[in-house]
């Protein structure tokens, strides 16, 4: 997951990350006694399952695995998020902060030049450029390359 919020510091990025975290692990929490969903993220994923067991071979499996079950539409036609926002097990705090990001489609993406924290990044085929917010990307030396994922748009 990366953010694309324009003229955020560090800081925000880093408080705006850790409660995303925090929101995102109550979700799960709700959904894991849910082994069909869970078999059903890994399997679209092509990810190995041994014995009812998902079986990870590096962080950015890991990564796509959760994006797709927070984001993707697999559970009675909606996503865990969309599921999150409507059923009780989040304050109504934390329904209302997870209700104002956008969740943008995966798409492919050309890393661009790092300003600070931030990286520059345009969706392939699309002329329009954007400031993303993402400390470790911003320290990674990879101008050029091409990335798939899913932005998260505040507003």
């Amino acid at each position: 997951m990366y953010f694309f919020i324009e003229g955020m510091s560090s800081m925000d990025y880093k408080e705006h990350r850790k409660r995303l975290i925090d929101i995102h692990t109550k979700i799960f929490k709700q959904s894991h006694n849910d082994s069909k969903l869970m078999l059903k993220g890994a399997k679209a994923l092509g990810l190995s399952i041994n014995d009812k067991q998902i079986i990870f071979f590096d962080e950015g499996e890991r990564e796509a695995y959760w994006d797709i079950l927070t984001y993707e539409r697999i559970k009675d036609n909606l996503s865990l998020r969309d599921h999150a926002l409507v059923e009780p097990g989040l304050s109504n705090d934390e329904k209302e902060y997870l209700g104002k990001y956008r969740v943008h489609k995966t798409a492919i993406y050309k890393i661009g030049r790092h300003k600070g924290t931030t990286t520059e990044i345009s969706r392939i085929n699309d002329i329009n450029t954007y400031d993303l917010s993402d400390i470790n990307l911003a320290k990674e030396d990879i101008e050029g390359s091409i990335m798939f994922f899913r932005l998260l748009e505040i507003d």
